[in-house]
């Protein structure tokens, strides 16, 4: 499968993004930032190749939404699931790691 990862248009989106970003008027939110905490896990998790190829073809289909009017709702909706859930799993791992770490730091 290849991907628009590379280039000079995705630099310059990147560029833009990252730009307009810092415009942006800061804010702070104890909810947004537990749930950016374990974004990196919720990125490993589905960038692996393994997990991506099993996700997409047998857990969800999404080539029955390819031709349809659907797919960016849909997309939207996975999207987001896959990082609550992902998430959700970090917060519950980090569980037990606290526990032992915390009795090795004693």
């Amino acid at each position: 499968m290849e991907r628009f990862n590379f280039g000079i248009l995705p630099l310059i989106s990147a560029v833009g993004i990252f730009l307009l970003v810092l415009n942006f008027h800061q804010f702070y939110s104890s909810k947004i930032n537990f749930l950016a905490s374990s974004v990196l896990a919720s990125y490993l998790i589905t960038v692996n190749s393994l997990f991506a190829m099993y996700f997409n073809k047998k857990l969800i289909n999404i080539a029955l939404f390819q031709d349809s009017v659907w797919l960016p709702i849909v997309g939207i909706i996975l999207a987001i699931f896959v990082v609550l859930c992902c998430c959700l799993i970090d917060k519950v791992l980090m569980i037990p790691v606290n526990i032992v770490m915390g009795r090795f730091s004693k």
